[in-house]
């Protein structure tokens, strides 16, 4: 509100602002709504390390861009070690990946592109599977 108040341009910032938050928010969703994690319950039988593995992917981006994300393009990192500060996750993240392909499990980091086509494509399978099992019932 401040930056808007002090300008002679309060649309234009605020059109960059929303832009930028917009990005933002495409990232964060597609983090998360990419997988087909209305499936993935039964698969993983309460296994922390494997439902997060199954449920998420990193978020490729250029090392200079990783501030913008706040860390959150090592979306594996954030969701096996919620606790744990974001300046560790560049560290964590290829122990990680180590450990998914010695026991077979993906690893994936998507290009910001990709990742929206992906979500996109899996919210229509989520329609999909909704038209014929109902709002939700099969999912837990």
């Amino acid at each position: 509100y401040c930056i808007l108040s002090q300008t002679n341009y309060p649309l234009q910032v605020y059109a960059i602002a929303s832009l930028q938050f917009a990005i933002l928010s495409l990232q964060l969703l597609g983090n998360h709504y990419t997988k087909p994690f209305h499936r993935v319950h039964t698969v993983t039988e309460g296994n922390y390390f494997l439902w997060q593995v199954l449920c998420t992917q990193d978020f490729a981006c250029p090392k200079w861009a990783r501030w913008y994300y706040g860390g959150l393009n090592f979306h594996y990192s954030h969701h096996l070690f919620p606790t744990l500060s974001r300046e560790y996750f560049h560290i964590t993240t290829p122990r990680i990946q180590e450990l998914c392909e010695k026991h077979g499990l993906p690893f994936i980091e998507i290009g910001f592109f990709d990742c929206v086509a992906e979500m996109i494509t899996n919210f229509n399978e989520v329609r999909k599977d909704f038209g014929k099992h109902g709002s939700g019932s099969y999912l837990i």
